[in-house]
């Protein structure tokens, strides 16, 4: 995982905890399906009209690890 991407994860790791929330258990699906390729940290960006489209690529579905902090990048530009 790029060191960007760890860092977010981390960072909303601390903060489920904060919560009273077990970030481990959370968290694990998305972690165990990037390292067994079932998930992609590469996609492409599609704008229609309003609507912003991210697309997997390779086949696989889109990792949360990945998505979660795009959406938020591109909702502060």
């Amino acid at each position: 995982m790029p060191f960007g991407l760890a860092e977010d994860f981390g960072r909303s790791s601390i903060w489920i905890a904060s919560s009273g929330l077990d970030p481990a258990q959370i968290t694990a699906k998305a972690l165990q399906f990037l390292d067994c390729g079932q998930s992609s940290l590469c996609a492409s960006q599609t704008k229609i009209g309003a609507e912003t489209v991210l697309t997997p690529s390779g086949g696989k579905q889109l990792s949360a690890l990945f998505a979660g902090p795009s959406v938020c990048d591109w909702i502060l530009e």
